[in-house]
């Protein structure tokens, strides 16, 4: 278990991450290990200012060589949420704290940015239909413009091809994804896809039937309102 533990170089005394998650130089979420005295120590110093010994960045060793893995950069640490747990005396090595630093941006979207990032478990795409609800609501949440869940399947494809939903790879059990919405290149997008029929208005696409609707025997059915389209994009989230 140890192996998948990267020591803090910048730590006065032993430490360690065994994940986390950073989106372009913005760290979202870090698992932390370490004593009670060493981790107080630690992130008080990220409060600190850097000329009263305080850290901006921090130094992640590999656990087989000693070598320099990552580098993680914090930025405001006064901005990120934490969760504490201890474990039990009894245990190898003591009673050692358990701290999650993380962007409240997990637990809740930026309406400023129109953005949001979900944290879910490495290997998310072995279950693409457990992951569709969670992103499509997301997405319904996050949008400033009312979204029909019949629009479910091109309305994720697009903005993945676009690159206002992707996924972001982790170390150490844990990966991200998120999603953007920039409102007026959406708005027009959403525009462009009812004109030429991507999209459309009725509740559920029409089921085709061989007999013409002037045949008496024909028994016209009655729509759907309404059903979630299934999707094959993403896998299993799990939710901060």
């Amino acid at each position: 278990m140890l192996d998948d533990f990267y020591s803090i170089k910048e730590a006065s005394m032993p430490m360690f991450v065994d994940s986390y998650l950073v989106d372009e130089g913005r760290l979202l979420f870090c698992s932390l290990w370490g004593g009670e005295t060493a981790m107080q120590e630690f992130l008080a110093r990220l409060t600190l200012p850097e000329a009263e010994f305080g850290l901006r960045e921090f130094t992640l060793l590999d656990p087989d060589d000693g070598r320099m893995y990552d580098e993680i950069s914090v930025g405001n640490a006064a901005e990120l949420s934490k969760l504490t747990a201890r474990t039990p005396s009894t245990t190898v090595l003591g009673s050692l704290c358990h701290v999650w630093l993380y962007d409240p941006v997990l637990q809740k979207h930026s309406a400023a940015r129109r953005e949001r990032y979900l944290l879910m478990r490495q290997g998310f795409t072995s279950d693409p239909d457990g992951v569709l609800s969670d992103i499509w609501s997301a997405i319904k949440e996050l949008c400033h413009i009312p979204l029909m869940d019949v629009w479910e399947r091109p309305i994720t494809a697009y903005m993945t091809t676009q690159t206002w939903l992707y996924d972001i790879e982790g170390v150490g059990g844990v990966d991200g994804l998120k999603i953007t919405i920039p409102e007026q290149e959406f708005t027009e997008a959403v525009q462009a896809m009812l004109r030429d029929g991507t999209l459309s208005l009725d509740p559920a696409p029409p089921t085709p039937n061989p007999l013409t609707p002037d045949d008496p025997e024909v028994v016209q059915p009655e729509k759907q309102r309404g059903p979630v389209m299934q999707s094959e994009l993403f896998g299993t989230v799990s939710l901060f």
